[in-house]
């Protein structure tokens, strides 16, 4: 009983509120009310509308508890970090896939030489994405020659 007492005091108040109807003055009684209240109150209607609010209640309620059940995915046990360092103060880290790695424009052609570094997907996608920009410096070239020959 105390307990009931209590959640009415902390979701639901009433107040007088001045209505004006015409000339007449009267208080009205108002309530306010926490949404928290407001399912209290809810849970005792009946109805297909007051159903559908329960049910959404209901549903929400059970997706919170599976997300707060859920485990988090498990973090690698190894990872990488790269530091960029620029006058002897690291100035960026972040993490990098373990896949990941990182070399001088100088050495890349060497790269693709070295065998089975690369399966065939992989050269065949770093060609594709190459011959594709290939083209697009090639088409970008052309109309620079072709604005200065009508110069």
């Amino acid at each position: 009983m105390i307990a009931l007492i209590f959640l009415r005091r902390l979701n639901f108040s009433a107040h007088a509120k001045k209505i004006t109807a015409g000339v007449v003055v009267r208080d009205s009684k108002v309530y306010q009310m926490t949404k928290d209240g407001f399912m209290f109150l809810v849970m005792g209607f009946t109805g297909k509308r007051a159903a559908a609010v329960k049910e959404a209640y209901i549903n929400a309620f059970n997706q919170m508890a599976e997300q707060l059940t859920k485990k988090p995915a498990a973090e690698p046990l190894s990872y990488r970090i790269m530091t960029v360092i620029e006058n002897g103060q690291a100035i960026d880290s972040k993490m990098i896939p373990n896949d990941a790695f990182i070399i001088s424009k100088s050495r890349l052609a060497q790269l693709f030489n070295e065998p089975n570094l690369f399966s065939v997907d992989e050269l065949l996608t770093i060609s594709s994405s190459v011959n594709k920009t290939i083209a697009e410096i090639a088409k970008l070239q052309d109309m620079r020659l072709k604005q200065m020959k009508k110069q």
